[in-house]
């Protein structure tokens, strides 16, 4: 799909173990908390961001060519949830939103107000510490990479391995992965999800920008 910016779509029970869902579902379950009433769901298929409503000491703010402007966060955010309605869910609206905060750095009710504005897709999900905080028996001292924040560990940690779980308690069957700085420049005229479903594919992603480092494998991997 056309992206500024790295993302990733793919349908979840195919590239995880299962015996990871079922030995995280319990931890997952109880620890999330949702921000919006309950309400009947209608989709299989999610949208998610992890969002940073606090300072991130690993990024900070990002210079916007298109706007000559400097971005902070917050700002970052609105563009790729503007971007994403004119270019993509204004079109094809049937999928969930789900932006996900850690506890330590909740968004405001006015914040809350200005991103759930003509965008009844949005949902706010909390991260406890339960969820947000690393395995008990991990020896702080033997970390290695220091530049890289305790803040973005949780995140790898969320990502690569209690989101999946999460999803599948809740029934998604497919799930597309945005950051704040992911923009769709511009308009998808096909639903990304029934392609996927239609067409068998398992996963798949846009990245413009190259990694100076990648794990070794992962294009075989992806292959």
């Amino acid at each position: 799909f056309q992206q500024g910016q790295h993302g990733k779509i793919s349908q979840h029970d195919n590239i995880i173990d299962n015996q990871i869902v079922n030995d995280n579902k319990r931890l997952v379950n109880s620890s999330v908390n949702r921000q919006n009433p309950v309400r009947t769901r209608t989709t299989t298929d999610a949208i998610v961001y992890l969002v940073q409503f606090g300072q991130h000491s690993s990024y900070g703010a990002q210079y916007d060519v298109e706007t000559n402007h400097v971005l902070t966060g917050l700002d970052k955010l609105e563009k790729s949830l503007t971007k994403l309605y004119a270019n993509y869910l204004d079109n094809h609206p049937n999928v969930d939103v789900l932006l996900f905060y850690d506890y330590q750095n909740p968004p405001t009710n006015k914040i809350i107000e200005q991103l759930s504005m003509n965008r009844p897709q949005i949902q706010f999900r909390e991260l406890d510490e339960q969820l947000w905080s690393l395995p008990n028996d991990i020896n702080l001292n033997r970390l290695k990479r220091p530049k890289f924040s305790m803040g973005y560990r949780h995140m790898m940690q969320w990502f690569a391995v209690l989101l999946w779980p999460y999803l599948a308690g809740e029934g998604y069957t497919h799930v597309m992965r945005m950051d704040d700085d992911s923009y769709i420049h511009t308009e998808i005229q096909y639903d990304l999800f029934d392609f996927m479903r239609r067409t068998g594919k398992k996963y798949g992603f846009r990245q413009p920008i190259i990694d100076p480092v990648h794990g070794q494998g992962y294009d075989e991997l992806v292959e």
